[in-house]
């Protein structure tokens, strides 16, 4: 089954527009860079096609998605992947 935008909104905790807004890029709304992180790694994690990811994802971020237990079913080597990005 194919990862959605409603899944990546529910495992992160925001509503499904938002989503659909930041990975579509569109011009507008204005959202935290926080949570515009949180919606590329999620999507990344889940296996959702993004065409062209968000390079750079801010540390804080990536940390608080690892700490808070949003990236149940990772793989390990995956996991260790994000750890070292997020520098723990």
């Amino acid at each position: 089954m194919a990862c959605t935008q409603t899944d990546i909104a529910k495992r992160i905790g925001v509503h499904v527009s938002s989503v659909n807004k930041i990975l579509n890029r569109v011009r507008g709304p204005v959202f935290h860079k926080d949570t515009i992180d949180k919606v590329f790694l999620a999507a990344e994690v889940m296996g959702y096609d993004v065409k062209s990811p968000r390079a750079g994802l801010c540390k804080g971020a990536l940390r608080e998605i690892i700490l808070s237990g949003h990236l149940n079913g990772v793989s390990e080597k995956k996991l260790q992947h994000y750890k070292r990005l997020a520098g723990l």
